[in-house]
């Protein structure tokens, strides 16, 4: 990288391409020279992101101080144009003092024009007849509360249980957890009212972190989803370490230290050598964080955890989010 260079990055989420749409390419076109002086076949290619599902990523060193407008558009395999960006230019300014700068965009779509893979998970311990939890609900991809057609959830460590499914973005969905005996056949639906989601038109995945209530009070199925405007995202690394050593969440925000290690929020040990650690966002706001092995004594870092930063675009829901982390 040349002098006064500096690494601009800029990442797209939320785009997914369809069946049709394979072979179409997503790029970066702008009124400077490096993305094409808005010539979109001159433009700056974007890549799949290989860990974020339906993100793209495109680099390009830049001089300091440069201040220039940019979209991104799709274009067919013949390079034809497909279609740009909803919504104004977007216009940054690089960054004088900084070696690279990542720019996040959410490429806007209409409501039901792209599904949302979701994980929904729950803590139940099941009793001696052993069984296993469904997962049921009112939409279609949840079987519309017909029990033959409720999706089967798999038992993970620390009688978790999870399912994923796919469900149209924008769409509200009442659903609920019940638990089937493996041997005299009983269902036993969890108690309380169903739960309702909105899920969010910017999501491209999420995860549902639920609590089996044990207080009965009438079901209902309501049509108006919850509004808040904070979600509890718990972050979960099942992993054994060191006697004397910890697991701590560094990242972009002032909870996780803005990338200070020293400053990072410590992981709580659980047993089976589950860490877990929560932190209040609001909704729509965007984390971008990894997990640091220190020492418990004198907070020195031992190690971080390999791979490319992990990214998390909050979505606009009445429940908590599970993230689940693998060290390495």
């Amino acid at each position: 990288m040349g002098q006064g260079q500096v690494m601009v990055e800029v990442i797209l989420m939320n785009k997914h391409l369809g069946d049709g749409e394979r072979d179409d390419a997503l790029v970066v076109v702008g009124s400077i020279a490096q993305l094409g002086n808005w010539l979109p076949s001159q433009g700056l290619r974007m890549l799949p992101d290989s860990l974020i599902p339906n993100s793209w990523t495109a680099s390009v060193n830049l001089p300091a101080g440069l201040v220039f407008e940019y979209k991104i558009v799709r274009l067919s395999a013949d390079g034809m144009c497909r279609g740009w960006m909803a919504g104004s230019n977007r216009a940054l300014l690089v960054p004088r003092f900084a070696t690279m700068v990542s720019v996040v965009n959410l490429w806007e779509f209409v409501a039901g024009s792209s599904p949302v893979t979701i994980t929904f998970g729950i803590v139940k311990q099941l009793g001696k007849d052993g069984g296993h939890l469904l997962l049921s609900g009112d939409s279609k991809e949840l079987g519309q509360w017909k029990l033959d057609k409720a999706h089967s959830m798999v038992w993970h460590i620390g009688d978790r249980w999870k399912v994923d499914t796919n469900v149209t973005a924008g769409s509200t969905i009442n659903y609920k957890y019940l638990s089937v005996s493996d041997h005299v056949k009983e269902v036993e639906w969890m108690p309380g009212p169903n739960r309702v989601m909105q899920v969010p038109k910017g999501a491209i995945a999420l995860t549902v972190l639920d609590r089996w209530t044990t207080h009965s009070v009438p079901s209902i199925r309501t049509t108006t989803p919850i509004q808040v405007q904070n979600v509890a995202v718990y972050v979960v690394l099942v992993q054994r370490c060191s006697f004397g050593h910890l697991f701590k969440l560094v990242g972009n925000i002032d909870k996780l230290g803005k990338w200070d290690p020293w400053k990072a929020q410590k992981m709580v040990w659980h047993f089976n050598d589950i860490w877990i650690t929560a932190i209040n966002l609001h909704a729509g706001s965007f984390l971008e964080y990894k997990i640091v092995l220190a020492r418990e004594a004198d907070d020195t870092i031992i190690q971080w955890q390999t791979g490319s930063n992990k990214r998390l675009l909050v979505p606009d829901t009445d429940h908590e989010l599970l993230v689940e982390e693998v060290w390495q």
